[in-house]
């Protein structure tokens, strides 16, 4: 994956493993954690536009991979209600 340089939040890329992964990425992790409300529901409006309408977990970490590069955070959502 090609790591990018910019500001805000965005939706990075989403992946479909059985649940859907949306990767939310942004410049700064702190603001991710302290936007979290923000965050996920940007994650949710993506899910819910694949077919995907279930949350399922997010991870607790913020993924970093340098400075000034891109930190990411992992949401996973299903088609069906997992317990």
């Amino acid at each position: 994956m090609n790591r990018e340089y910019w500001e805000d939040i965005r939706v990075v890329k989403t992946e479909k493993v059985q649940l859907l992964r949306v990767i939310i990425g942004g410049e700064d992790p702190w603001e991710m954690l302290e936007n979290e409300e923000r965050t996920r529901k940007l994650a949710e409006q993506e899910a819910i536009e694949k077919g995907f309408p279930y949350f399922h977990r997010v991870e607790d970490e913020v993924r970093t991979y340098g400075q000034n590069e891109l930190s990411e955070r992992w949401y996973y959502f299903s088609k069906k209600h997992i317990k």
